[in-house]
């Protein structure tokens, strides 16, 4: 099939699609009439020409009742990202600026240490963006994205869905760091060995399924964890306050230069920052890429 062919097939459907996404939407035809101001009998039509052109049905049909079935949730799937796309070219045309909302998910020390004195920064040079920093599950995160409820995400792990574009954008450095109330804030560096850092009481985060430490502490090595605590500030402010240890992202520690000291006898691998955003990012592009220049240019240590 050439072409103009292929032109004229697709054309009928460009007026049905915003149509079937009210129905596919609401599943229910009262309602998703009046959301477009037509009729539910003319509504109806054109759903059943739309399911003629693709060859099958997209509901499942009980009575007066519409459930969406497994092709037509592909395609709702298709055309929300299509609405989509065509939205987001109009937005930058009519402004081509970088101005507006900017919904970024990050979480934890990615979001203190690295993604948020980027966000400042991109604030400073472009104040008509809206930046919105955001915690989400990070097992909705590629769906989030997709849908275009997100439009960057920074996370530890990269994200593996199809439509996502995924890059190591930077690292983020760690170390084991105590305050000025801890024995070993005085002790001479030379003579703070592992086993003491080990022996030693720690705040840290809950260890996830399989052992995984979050702050990046070697699973290999043992270690006293006298508090958990999932929040990396409250984490700090102990780690300030108490005679307890922690591992702590070396940017954050370097805002309090003379409070905390910094132990390397346990050294801390650093982890890398991935940024994750739809392959096409349409009017959020701009202030997008310019936010991973801005994390790939600042070290994270």
């Amino acid at each position: 099939m050439d072409v103009p062919d292929r032109f004229r097939e697709l054309l009928p459907l460009w007026a049905w699609l915003p149509p079937f996404r009210a129905v596919a939407e609401t599943e229910h035809l009262p309602t998703a009439a009046e959301r477009c101001g037509v009729g539910a009998s003319s509504l109806s039509r054109t759903i059943a020409l739309l399911e003629r052109a693709v060859g099958r049905p997209l509901f499942e049909r009980t009575g007066r009742s519409l459930e969406l079935n497994h092709d037509g949730r592909r395609l709702l799937e298709a055309v929300r990202g299509a609405m989509r796309f065509v939205d987001d070219a109009c937005a930058e045309v009519r402004d081509p600026s970088l101005r507006g909302p900017l919904r970024i998910a990050s979480s934890g020390a990615v979001t203190t240490a690295v993604v948020a004195p980027a966000v400042l920064r991109l604030r400073e040079e472009h104040p008509g963006v809206e930046p919105q920093l955001l915690t989400r599950p990070a097992d909705r995160t590629a769906n989030l994205l997709l849908r275009g409820q997100l439009d960057i995400a920074f996370q530890e792990s990269p994200l593996q869905a199809r439509g996502l574009t995924v890059a190591q954008v930077g690292e983020l450095t760690r170390a084991v760091y105590c305050g000025r109330r801890h024995p070993l804030f005085g002790v001479a560096p030379r003579r703070v060995r592992a086993a003491r850092i080990e022996a030693a009481e720690f705040v840290a985060p809950p260890t996830e399924p399989g052992g995984f430490t979050p702050d990046g502490w070697p699973v290999e090595r043992p270690r006293r964890v006298a508090l958990t605590c999932d929040q990396l500030r409250v984490g700090l402010e102990l780690c300030l306050e108490q005679p307890l240890l922690a591992v702590l992202p070396d940017a954050l520690a370097e805002t309090r230069p003379d409070e905390l000291r910094r132990l390397d006898a346990v050294p801390i691998a650093p982890s890398p920052v991935y940024a994750a955003h739809r392959e096409r990012l349409g009017a959020r592009l701009p202030a997008a890429a310019r936010l991973v220049e801005l994390v790939q240019t600042r070290p994270a240590n």
